[in-house]
C-alpha cells in the first residue's frame, strides 16, 4: 500500500487520483485499508489454513464481523456511487479487491460463502464491478488458475488438505463421506484394499488400525461419528449444521446415534451370521423392534419435517442412513421386510427421502453392487458391510457393562448441592430451583459418578435420586424407556441418558459456568471423544475381565489387555495434557471424567486380585494423575470410598 501511495503521488497528473484529496477522507481510506490487512484477511486465512492461534468458530465469527463492518464502510465512503473511491476504483477498492480471487478459492476449499447477497448486498455488487473494471481484468488471475496453484502448493507441503481413508462398501465410511458432502468439503478418498492395511492407515490409527480415518492438515480423526462431529465443528460455516444448536436436542441426537451403534447394528450383524431359522427369526425380530423405536424417535426429533435433523439430513440421519443399502441386501437374503410402509410409515418415507438426497446419491453404493460384494466375500461381514473394519460400536458399551455391575432400583431422595465444596463459597448464580435438575443413579456406579463430577465442576445444584438395588423406579422407567438404566439427568423434567452424553450436555447447558469440560478446538475435542470411547469399549472391559475371570489363563489375558490399554492411555495423557496436571490441561476435563470414574473400582480389583494396575514404574504419569484426580474437590465429595465399594462388591459377588 506504500507502493500504491507512491504511484498515486509520482504520477499525480496521470489518470484519476487513487486517494481522496480531503485529508480526513484520506485518513478514513487508510484506516480501512489497515483494517483489511490487520484483521479481515487474517481471519480468512485462519479459516482456510486452520491456524492454531484461532479456532474455526472464532475465525468465522471475526470474518462475519469484518464483512459487516466493510459493508457499512462502503455505504459511508462510496456516497451512493459504485466504488469505495466514488465513481472509480480508489485506494480502499485496491486494498480489498486484490483478495477477491483468493476469496473465491477459499470458498471452494472451506465451503464458506464470504460475500452473501443477503448479508452484504453492497459488497456483492461492488465485487462484480471491481472484477469487470479494465484496470483489474488485465491483471486479476483466473479463479481456476489460483485453484490449481493452491493444489500444487498443498501437494508441495505434503498432500491435500482433507483425506479420507476407507472402502466404498463400508457403512461407517459412508457416514464421513455424507458429512463432508453436506459441508461442501473437497477431499481425497483413499480406498483401502480388502484384506490389507496400508501404512498410512496403520500410522494414522495405531490404536484400532481400522477405517474410517479422516486426515485434516495431516492430523488424523478416527471413529465414524466422531468424524461426523468433527466435520460439523471444523467447517461451521459450510452448509447447514449437522448437530442441532440446542444442548438438549444435541443430547437426544447423540443418544439415538449411540443406540443405533450399540443395539440396532449388532442385531443386524447377528442376522447376517445366523445359521438356523430359529436364530434368524429372533435376530430379525430384534432388528424390527429397534426400528420401531426409531420410528417413534423420528416422530419426536423431526417435528413433522422430512428428516431426523428437521429440514435436512442431520446427525441421526447419517448414523442410521448409512445402513440402508445393507438393509436392502439383508431384506433380499432373509426374505424379511424391515422398514414396512404400513408398520413404519415415517421411516419408510424418510428412507426414500434419504436415498434421494444429493449428499447421499453422490456416495451411496447401489444395493445390487453391495449384494455382489457380499456374495464375493462369502461368509465375511457382508450383512453389516465393513463392521469388522470399524472401531465404533465393536466393543462393549457402558449399557452392557452396567448389567454386570449394578441392578437398578427404586430411588430414595438425597438432596445434594454441587458447587458447595469444602472451604468454598456456595455458588448462587447457578442454583437450581427445587426439581430443576435431578440425577437418577446409584452411588457405586462409575457411570453415575461421571455426571456428578461434571455437575460439580460446573457448580450446578441438583437432587440425587438414588435407585434401590434390585428394583427400578417408575421415574427411571419413564425417563429411560429404551435402556431402563442409570444414570439419567432430568433438567426441567427433560431426560438426558448415557453418562458421557450427559457430561457433554452439562458442559453445553452450563457453558458459562466454570471451565469448559471439552476443549474449544474441534481437533482436540475429537481426540478427547476418541479416548473416552476407547476407555468404555476397550480398557474397562479388560479391567472388569480380571475380576470375573474364572481361570488363571483368562485372568492373565485380561491383565495383559488392561496393562496394554493403560500404556496407551499413558501416552495419550502425555499428548493431551501438554505437560499439565490433567488430560484436560489445568483442570479436570472430558477424558479425566471418563477414566477417573473407574478409579474406585480399579482399587477394588487391585485388592481382590493382588495386582497393581496403576504402577508408578510402568505408568508414572497416570499414577500421579490418579492421585490428583481423587484429591480434586469436584471428585472427593462424590467418589465412594474403596472400603465401601469392596463391601458392595463382596455382597454382589457373594465372595
Amino acid at each position: 500500500m506504500i507502493i500504491v501511495e507512491y504511484v498515486d503521488e509520482v504520477w499525480a497528473a496521470a489518470g484519476r487520483a487513487i486517494l481522496p484529496a480531503d485529508p480526513y477522507e484520506r485518513a478514513l481510506h487508510r484506516f480501512w485499508a489497515a483494517y483489511i490487512d490487520g484483521k479481515l484477511f487474517p481471519s480468512v486465512l485462519a479459516i482456510a489454513k486452520d491456524e492454531p492461534k484461532m479456532t474455526k468458530v472464532e475465525a468465522v465469527e471475526q470474518l462475519h464481523t469484518g464483512i459487516k463492518l466493510m459493508e457499512e464502510a462502503f455505504e459511508r465512503l462510496s456516497k451512493g456511487k459504485g466504488f469505495f473511491g466514488g465513481d472509480a476504483i480508489g485506494y480502499l477498492d485496491i486494498a480489498l479487491g486484490c483478495f477477491l480471487g483468493w476469496f473465491k478459492v477459499c470458498e471452494v476449499v472451506t465451503g464458506f460463502k464470504f460475500l452473501d447477497n443477503e448479508k452484504s448486498p453492497l459488497l456483492v455488487g461492488w465485487a462484480e464491478r471491481f472484477c469487470s473494471d479494465e484496470a483489474v481484468k488485465d491483471v486479476m488471475p483466473e479463479n481456476e488458475r489460483l485453484e490449481e496453484y493452491t493444489k500444487l502448493a498443498m501437494a508441495a507441503a505434503g498432500g491435500v488438505d482433507v483425506t479420507l481413508i476407507g472402502t466404498w462398501p463400508g457403512p461407517f465410511v459412508l457416514r464421513a463421506r455424507i458429512a463432508l458432502y453436506l459441508k461442501g468439503v473437497e477431499y481425497e478418498f483413499l480406498q483401502e484394499k480388502f484384506g490389507e492395511k496400508s501404512e498410512l492407515l496403520l500410522k494414522s490409527n495405531p490404536v484400532y488400525k481400522k477405517i474410517p480415518v479422516l486426515l485434516h492438515h495431516g492430523k488424523p480423526i478416527c471413529e465414524s461419528m466422531i468424524i461426523v462431529e468433527y466435520v460439523d465443528e471444523a467447517w461451521p460455516a459450510g452448509g447447514r449444521a449437522i448437530l442441532p444448536a440446542d444442548p438438549y436436542e444435541r443430547a437426544l441426537h447423540r443418544f439415538w446415534a449411540s443406540y443405533i451403534d450399540d443395539k440396532l447394528n449388532p442385531s443386524g450383524a447377528a442376522l447376517s451370521k445366523t445359521q438356523t431359522e430359529e436364530a434368524k427369526v429372533e435376530a430379525a425380530g430384534q432388528v424390527i423392534a429397534g426400528l420401531k423405536l426409531l420410528e417413534e424417535a423420528f416422530g419426536r426429533l423431526s417435528k413433522g419435517k422430512g428428516f431426523f435433523g428437521g429440514d435436512d439430513i442431520g446427525y441421526v440421519d447419517i448414523a442410521l442412513g448409512c445402513f440402508l443399502g445393507w438393509l436392502k441386501v439383508m431384506e433380499k437374503t432373509s426374505g424379511v421386510k424391515f422398514i414396512d410402509e404400513e408398520k413404519m410409515p415415517l421411516l419408510a418415507g424418510w428412507a426414500e427421502r434419504f436415498f434421494a438426497h444429493e449428499a447421499v446419491k453422490a456416495v451411496m453404493p447401489e444395493p445390487e453392487r453391495l449384494e455382489a460384494f457380499a456374495r464375493k466375500r462369502q461368509g465375511g461381514s457382508s450383512g453389516a458391510g465393513d463392521r469388522g473394519t470399524e472401531a465404533t460400536g465393536g466393543g462393549i458399551r457402558e449399557t452392557e457393562q452396567r448389567k454386570r455391575i449394578l441392578r437398578r432400583g427404586r430411588h430414595r431422595i438425597c438432596r445434594h448441592r454441587l458447587g458447595v465444596l469444602p472451604g468454598k463459597k456456595k455458588k448462587k448464580a447457578m442454583a437450581a430451583a427445587a426439581g430443576e435438575v435431578r440425577l437418577i443413579g446409584a452411588w457405586p456406579s462409575p457411570y453415575v459418578l461421571r455426571p456428578r463430577v461434571a455437575l460439580n465442576l460446573k457448580g450446578v445444584e441438583y437432587e440425587f435420586l438414588q435407585e434401590k438395588f434390585g428394583e427400578k423406579s417408575e421415574l427411571l422407567l419413564r425417563s429411560n424407556p429404551v435402556y431402563k438404566k442409570v444414570p439419567v439427568l432430568l433438567h426441567h423434567d427433560k431426560p438426558v441418558c448415557e453418562s458421557m452424553i450427559i457430561v457433554e450436555y452439562v458442559d453445553a447447558a452450563w457453558a458459562k459456568s466454570g471451565q469448559a469440560i471439552l476443549p474449544a478446538d474441534p481437533y482436540e475435542r475429537a481426540l478427547h471423544r476418541f479416548w473416552a470411547v476407547y476407555i468404555d469399549d476397550k480398557w474397562f472391559p479388560s479391567m472388569f475381565g480380571i475380576a470375573k475371570a474364572e481361570t488363571e489363563e483368562a485372568k492373565a489375558e485380561s491383565v495383559e489387555q488392561a496393562w496394554a490399554g493403560l500404556k496407551l492411555l499413558e501416552e495419550a495423557f502425555e499428548k493431551l495434557s501438554k505437560g499439565k496436571d490433567f488430560f484436560g490441561g489445568d483442570t479436570i476435563g472430558y477424558v479425566d471424567i471418563a477414566l477417573g470414574s473407574h478409579l474406585g473400582w480399579a482399587k477394588v480389583i487391585e485388592q481382590m486380585t493382588g495386582l497393581k494396575l496403576l504402577d508408578e514404574e510402568k505408568t508414572p504419569l497416570l499414577a500421579v494423575w490418579a492421585e490428583r484426580f481423587c484429591a480434586h474437590e469436584a471428585v472427593k465429595e462424590v467418589m465412594p470410598e474403596t472400603e465401601k465399594l469392596m463391601e458392595y462388591a463382596k455382597m454382589r459377588l457373594g465372595k
